[in-house]
């Protein structure tokens, strides 16, 4: 089992109302207290008011919920994300519908996690949008909406047909994300289940025999 330093002190704790207790504490400073490598050395708090003062917050949004945590040895292929993965194959990708605001003009992004940018593909106009969510209210008062992708090829060579499975898994793990820092950071956001897939990867123009629409959170 892979520990992080902070948190291996607690499997030897035999007491467990008291190794609960030390969890929760741990877990509060890594959340909160601790310096990130991602962040650049910043605490997650530090990073947040630094967004907040920039009006950066779809940045941190990608960051905290999907972005790069951690690299072994300087090689990008030895990366940990913000989220588990089977094997570390990190099938998932994301892609930002911006409607308004954020600073950025609408249209649809991708986001590259290597450089934590986001990659500008094209406009969108607002019935395509509509023809991918039909009856979603929310898309309609959303400012953003985030969708997750599984390319799922990267981990059927190593699961086979589970693969699909954990690509849900860690597409759920995304999501759970993303709320815990709306949550945070006191924004609305609303998980989307009910989509049109052929819509959805007409407007992403992926072939869905490649890489799956998952998961969409509109961000109110």
């Amino acid at each position: 089992m892979e520990t992080d330093e902070y948190f291996e002190p607690l499997l030897t704790e035999t007491n467990l109302i008291e190794a609960n207790k030390r969890l929760t504490e741990w877990l509060i400073f890594y959340n909160f207290n601790r310096p990130h490598q991602a962040l650049d050395y910043l605490t997650p708090f530090e990073y947040y008011q630094l967004q907040v003062k920039q009006k950066k917050l779809l940045p941190m949004y990608l960051t905290l919920s999907a972005g790069i945590t951690r690299v072994e040895n300087n090689v990008f292929y030895d990366s940990r994300r913000a989220y588990p993965s089977g094997g570390a194959r990190y099938p998932s990708e994301i892609y930002i519908i911006i409607r308004k605001t954020y600073d950025l003009r609408p249209g649809l992004y991708h986001y590259h996690v290597r450089t934590h940018s986001l990659e500008f593909l094209w406009p969108i106009n607002k019935t395509k949008i509509k023809q991918a969510f039909p009856s979603q209210k929310f898309v309609s008062e959303s400012r953003a909406i985030i969708i997750i992708t599984s390319a799922i090829e990267r981990s059927v060579g190593k699961y086979g047909e589970r693969a699909y499975r954990y690509s849900l898994i860690e597409a759920g793990h995304i999501a759970q994300n993303i709320y815990l820092i709306s949550q945070a950071i006191k924004i609305g956001c609303c998980a989307l289940g009910g989509f049109n897939d052929k819509k959805i990867s007409e407007l992403l123009d992926i072939n869905i025999d490649e890489e799956l629409p998952l998961y969409c959170i509109a961000i109110l």
